[in-house]
């Protein structure tokens, strides 16, 4: 061989050993705890184990930079920590089990349904369900029986079927200062529950075109007119004074729907309704379960 043709060849064999040093370094193995993968891992699942070290946990998912999505369902997470863990890593789906509610509630971010669980004496407020965000496979959600002022928390939560938000009275007034309005945008909702809110508009109803069942008695709303173009509605619960109600004329435009104007919000058995025993053990169970009758 000549001898000036050594050092390209020398050259050119570096070259091509490069690619798989660089392959051999990318693949190197990140713990964490009982915890092992590769650091570019897309997804990881730390199973039972619990995460006590934060800061030791932090750096550890540094070190996956391909990272998309984490489950620690073993780990109770509360807000502080949530902030942090999205602040550090804002395009990684994390899975939770969340405490919120000073520590009262607890969900899981993959649940499908939840519910306080709610009589009249212990309530809580907008603050309180902020962390509902993250909860994305949400399909069935009661916070009934609470003192909720804005409902912007719900914009994320597009899946929801079933929503009871009844006697949560802070709810009235401008639905631009309240949230109220994101309730429109939740268009695969089917079931929905209002009443005693203090509700002075529902102008924003005018595209919750599957909804089946409607309860907005004992609130404050004198134009009701956009529920003329729902006609899919079977049960309706309204309180409308007489005089309006006659102007409207619901009952000719709506002839496939079961209408109660009454200020009592359960009056002729609401509770006892084709659907209320399936959303009784929805809540119970905190699973979602579709009625026979739903679009899907």
């Amino acid at each position: 061989m000549k001898r000036g043709l050594i050092p390209s060849v020398l050259m050119a064999l570096m070259l091509f050993s490069l690619p798989f040093a660089a392959a051999e370094g990318d693949a190197k193995t990140v713990t964490f705890g009982t915890c092992s993968v590769a650091s570019d891992a897309v997804r990881i699942d730390l199973g039972t184990q619990r995460v006590e070290d934060w800061d030791s946990f932090i750096e550890f998912l540094h070190q996956l930079p391909q990272l998309e999505q984490v489950d620690m369902f073993a780990t109770v997470v509360e807000e502080k920590e949530i902030n942090r863990l999205k602040n550090a890593f804002p395009d990684v789906k994390f899975g939770w089990t969340i405490s919120f509610a000073k520590g009262k509630h607890q969900i899981r971010t993959d649940a499908t349904a939840f519910s306080t669980l709610h009589g009249s004496c212990s309530r809580h407020t907008s603050e309180d369900f902020s962390v509902l965000q993250y909860c994305t496979e949400l399909k069935g959600l009661d916070l009934g029986h609470n003192d909720i002022t804005d409902l912007s928390f719900l914009e994320n939560l597009t899946e929801l079927r079933v929503l009871i938000l009844a006697d949560n009275a802070r709810l009235g007034g401008d639905p631009k200062y309240r949230g109220i309005d994101k309730i429109g945008k939740l268009t695969k909702l089917e079931y929905l529950e209002l009443f005693s809110c203090n509700l002075v508009d529902i102008s924003w109803m005018e595209n919750l075109t599957h909804l089946i069942d409607l309860n907005f008695a004992q609130n404050n709303v004198l134009d009701c007119s956009v529920l003329v173009n729902l006609k899919q509605l079977k049960r309706l619960y309204l309180w409308q004074r007489n005089w309006a109600y006659r102007q409207l004329d619901l009952p000719s435009k709506l002839p496939h729907t079961f209408i109660m104007n009454n200020k009592k919000p359960t009056a002729n058995n609401w509770r006892s309704g084709p659907h209320y025993e399936i959303v009784h053990e929805m809540f119970q169970t905190g699973t979602y379960i579709p009625f026979a009758d739903s679009y899907e």
